[in-house]
């Protein structure tokens, strides 16, 4: 389905405030601080954490004031759409902050007791070049030219930072049960295991580091850790034993899990699909994959991906450690773009019925996104409100400044969201069956 004007226009107006605002905050790194994600669960969604601070330290810790580089490209495809050369000038600046450090690290904050994570880090590496290459498709496709002394720039931080990739996702490898070989998150064997969603960026930003049977083989082993309730694992362990929550082993978070395993396995799948043109690893695991997406838990009154105890499941990614409950937005575009995906294999494979009746679901889920959220909810003020409508459709929130916690922000220090979730279509027209993580190329 073509995207409405609704999403489009939010998209524009906040890479219209990044462009025009960029010079009041470091260039390129992207925060994802535990603020966004008591934002995420406060006034503006309906959401709830158990125990919110009201203060949140900038404390460089792992959601709570760490700058990541792997939402860069969701970043550059938003400036993109209106200044080609500020996302190139956005990519070039990483890669030259990764040079200075002599360092691709998970994050960064100088101002932090702690001011590094793990070193040699995937998806660091990996996503900034899936953003580059969609920004040389959005120029070829419009006829836009960046400046010759960026251009230079943008062709020489890309060819760096190619050959660092492959340094890093090669060095992340290791051989797994049945000599499988597996890619954990980072080279230096800080994470150790082969998680899903990590994999899944680094397959989006560097698919020829790979060969095609790691591919298959790396998904197989992933999907043959399923749980026999249909979850889907978080990592898998060298010896093929699934782990099925963030947290630690023994001290896991949820008893089952973050809510986009299931969506980030139909994405791994389609993935290798699209790269491969070979359809057989998704019939040996189609009726897994539709268990997984039935399994994630959604809301019967309005069908949006729903957690209602922070015991059972945790939200995306980077809010995995809060523990939010009510309705999950972003979560739910995720899903709705995996169902995408998961009707567009089905329908290759022969199997229309089943397709549409995916289809069908993920059609709910596009109604449900599009409804801006927040206008009902308390003291917000205008910006936060239009960011809010923005997570609400598949927006990725990215920068918060000043005091950080649910309906406050200092008039000098705007709330600003600095990238787009991957599942919002950046043109009219476009399908989100389509796209890859990132969204139609």
């Amino acid at each position: 389905m073509p995207c409405s004007r609704t999403p489009l226009t939010l998209l524009l107006l906040i890479a219209r405030a990044v462009a025009s605002t960029a010079d009041r905050f470091p260039c390129w790194l992207v925060p994802l601080g535990i603020a966004v994600g008591f934002l995420l669960s406060g006034a503006a969604f309906g959401q709830t954490a158990p125990t919110a601070a009201k203060i949140l330290r900038d404390d460089g810790m792992y959601q709570n004031g760490g700058y990541w580089a792997t939402p860069l490209a969701w970043l550059m495809v938003t400036v993109m759409q209106e200044d080609p050369a500020r996302a190139a000038r956005l990519f070039c600046d990483a890669v030259e902050d990764f040079q200075a450090r002599n360092d691709i690290n998970e994050w960064v904050n100088d101002n932090a007791p702690r001011k590094r994570g793990v070193r040699d880090y995937c998806a660091s590496a990996a996503m900034p070049l899936a953003g580059a290459r969609r920004l040389r498709a959005h120029l070829a496709e419009t006829g836009a030219q960046l400046p010759p002394d960026l251009a230079r720039r943008l062709d020489a931080g890309e060819a760096w930072l190619k050959d660092q990739a492959r340094r890093v996702l090669r060095g992340s490898s290791r051989i797994g049960k049945g000599g499988v070989r597996i890619f954990t998150p980072d080279a230096t064997g800080g994470y150790g295991a082969f998680w899903v969603r990590d994999w899944s960026y680094a397959v989006e930003g560097c698919p020829e580091v790979f060969t095609p049977a790691e591919l298959r083989d790396g998904y197989l082993f992933l999907a043959a850790a399923q749980r026999a309730d249909g979850c889907m694992p978080d990592r898998v362990a060298a010896d093929g034993h699934g782990v099925y929550s963030p947290g630690g082993e023994k001290n896991p978070l949820s008893a089952n899990g973050s809510v986009d395993q299931s969506p980030f396995m139909v994405i791994l799948c389609h993935q290798y699909w699209k790269l491969q043109n070979d359809l057989v690893p998704f019939r040996t695991t189609a009726g897994g994959l539709e268990k997984a997406m039935h399994f994630a838990p959604r809301n019967p009154a309005n069908g949006l991906i729903h957690i209602t105890d922070a015991k059972l499941f945790r939200p995306y990614s980077f809010f995995d450690s809060v523990p939010l409950v009510g309705d999950q937005q972003f979560d739910s575009v995720l899903f709705w773009d995996a169902c995408g995906k998961l009707a567009e294999m089905f329908g290759a494979a022969g199997q229309p019925d089943r397709a549409a009746a995916v289809a069908a679901r993920g059609r709910t889920r596009q109604r449900l996104a599009r409804k801006p959220l927040g206008r009902e909810a308390g003291p917000v003020r205008g910006g936060q409100r239009a960011l809010a409508a923005a997570v609400d459709l598949g927006l990725r929130v990215c920068r918060l400044r000043g005091r950080r916690h649910a309906g406050a922000s200092p008039p000098d220090r705007p709330l600003l969201a600095r990238s787009r979730g991957p599942h919002c279509v950046p043109r009219p027209g476009a399908a989100f069956a389509q796209g890859h993580f990132l969204g139609p190329a």
